[in-house]
């Protein structure tokens, strides 16, 4: 640890720790006093153990803490905070200025977006990098550690997809949930067979994607040339989920596809909640 710059000051209005940016004051009871000289301060800088027993204690009591030695309580105290996950989903579709961060998350106040990755940058599960290719621009992206946490999210995400019921009214559908939604129910090595690209409009939204192997890209935006297009209307939950059937899309008044309709099918097959 470096040399610390915080002071603790002893005198007749009690204990005073100092630092750059705060001053933390505990009063001195009446009998102690007499054991203090009248006009003195007992100023020192603080031993590094020391301020490792007050970081410690201050952590504590400025964020919810478990009190269990248990790895599912760390990982709940390093990204489980409110909006703690839904910005390592927002992440995990890759890196985002702090803006584009804010607008994916739009209840989400700019304070507390702040407060979160500071958190999580102290957790080394995020990092701020700046742009070798844009002036004075820093876009925030997972650390390897934080990218580990790709896997528990999409598992995380069909288990709470399998409750869903229709949105609310308030509700918002992003195209960072869009897209790890595809991601997430994907059915990887089941369907290893499928090579395919597709393009998917949900309302105002568009992304792509690419299946071959048993794995998936998803990304942001159009591809005019993919071998499959879809609209899917109200039948997009029944899509990733895999209860969706094919004759029964083609017949829906609002599912619209184009492209090879034989892939329609292998499209289905592709996507599960289990």
């Amino acid at each position: 640890m470096t040399e610390s710059k915080w002071k603790l000051v002893v005198d007749r209005q009690g204990v005073t720790i100092t630092g750059d940016k705060f001053q933390l004051t505990a009063a001195t009871g009446g009998a102690g006093d007499a054991d203090l000289l009248d006009g003195q301060a007992d100023v020192a800088m603080m031993d590094p153990a020391a301020i490792d027993g007050i970081i410690s204690e201050l952590q504590h009591l400025n964020r919810r803490t478990y009190g269990q030695y248990c790895g599912l309580s760390n990982a709940a105290e390093m990204v489980g905070e409110r909006w703690g996950m839904l910005i390592i989903r927002d992440l995990l579709v890759g890196p985002k200025r702090f803006g584009e961060l804010s607008e994916g998350l739009p209840l989400l106040s700019p304070d507390i977006l702040s407060a979160r990755l500071k958190e999580m940058q102290h957790f080394g599960v995020v990092q701020a990098v700046a742009s070798t290719t844009e002036e004075s621009v820093v876009r925030y992206e997972l650390t390897d550690y934080g990218q580990e946490l790709d896997e528990v999210m999409r598992a995380f995400g069909r288990w709470g997809a399998r409750s869903l019921s229709a949105p609310r009214p308030d509700e918002v559908f992003t195209v960072n949930g869009l897209v790890m939604s595809l991601r997430s129910c994907f059915r990887g090595d089941a369907v290893a067979d499928v090579a395919m690209s597709f393009q998917m409009t949900v309302g105002d939204m568009v992304v792509c994607g690419v299946m071959a192997g048993g794995q998936i890209t998803v990304n942001d935006g159009p591809m005019p040339e993919a071998q499959l297009c879809m609209e899917p209307g109200e039948h997009y939950k029944a899509i990733v989920s895999g209860m969706a059937c094919a004759d029964d899309l083609r017949a829906a008044q609002d599912f619209h596809h184009s492209g090879d309709d034989a892939l329609l099918e292998d499209f289905l097959r592709c996507f599960s909640f289990d």
